[in-house]
C-alpha cells in the first residue's frame, strides 16, 4: 500500500498543477472582468463562475482522474492524501502566481478592477436606492480588500497558505469521503 500511496502522491501532485494553472487564469480573467466589465449582472456571474462552478467541475474531474489513473480504487486515507495534495499544490501555484501578476506582471489591473467595481456597483446602489450608509460601508470592504492585495507581500501569501491548510484539509477529506472507492469483497477474494 505504501508504494501506491507513493504513487497516488506523484499523481496527486500532477493533477495539483493542472488545477493551480486553471485556477490562476480563472483569477486574471476575473481581475480583467473585474477591471472593464460595466455589467453588475456580468461580475455576479463571473463571481459565480470564475470561483464556485468551474472550479468545482475541473477539481471533479481532475479527482476522478486521479482515481482512474489508481485502478479505480482507493479508499479514504489514499483519496484523502491525494486530494490534499492536489489541492495545496493547487493554491500554492494559484496564490503565488496570482501575487506575481498582480505584483509585478500588471499591478495595474488591481486598481482598474477596484475603481471599475466600486463604480459599477455605486451605480447599482443607487439605481435601487440602498441605504447610503450600507452602501457605504460595502464599498470601503471592497477598497479594503482591493488594496490588500494590492500591498500585500509575499509573506502575507504564505501567511494566508497556513490559515488556508485546515480549510484545505478538510475540504479534501469531504471530497475524499465522497469519491472513495474500496476494492469490492469479491474481487480481494478472488485474487488470493
Amino acid at each position: 500500500m505504501e508504494n501506491g500511496l507513493k504513487e497516488i502522491r506523484k499523481d496527486a501532485f500532477q493533477t495539483g498543477v493542472i488545477l493551480g494553472v486553471v485556477l490562476l487564469l480563472l483569477d486574471i480573467i476575473e481581475f480583467y472582468i473585474l477591471a472593464h466589465s460595466a455589467s453588475v449582472s456580468l461580475i455576479f456571474l463571473s463571481y459565480l463562475f470564475v470561483y464556485l462552478i468551474i472550479p468545482l467541475v475541473v477539481a471533479i474531474v481532475l479527482i476522478k482522474r486521479l482515481r482512474r489513473k489508481t485502478g479505480g480504487y482507493w479508499n479514504l486515507r489514499q483519496a484523502t492524501s491525494g486530494i490534499f495534495i492536489a489541492f495545496i499544490t493547487a493554491y500554492i501555484l494559484s496564490a503565488a502566481g496570482t501575487f506575481l501578476f498582480v505584483k509585478y506582471i500588471n499591478p495595474s489591473v488591481i486598481v482598474e478592477a477596484k475603481d471599475n467595481l466600486v463604480n459599477v456597483l455605486s451605480g447599482f446602489f443607487d439605481r435601487i436606492n440602498a441605504e447610503q450608509d450600507k452602501v457605504d460601508d460595502l464599498l470601503a470592504n471592497i477598497e479594503l480588500h482591493f488594496n490588500a492585495v494590492a500591498q500585500g507581500g509575499f509573506g502575507a501569501v504564505i501567511s494566508n497558505l497556513l490559515s488556508s491548510i485546515i480549510i484545505l484539509f478538510v475540504t479534501a477529506l469531504i471530497f475524499a469521503a465522497i469519491f472513495k472507492r474500496e476494492v469490492p469483497h469479491e474481487t480481494i477474494s478472488q485474487n488470493h
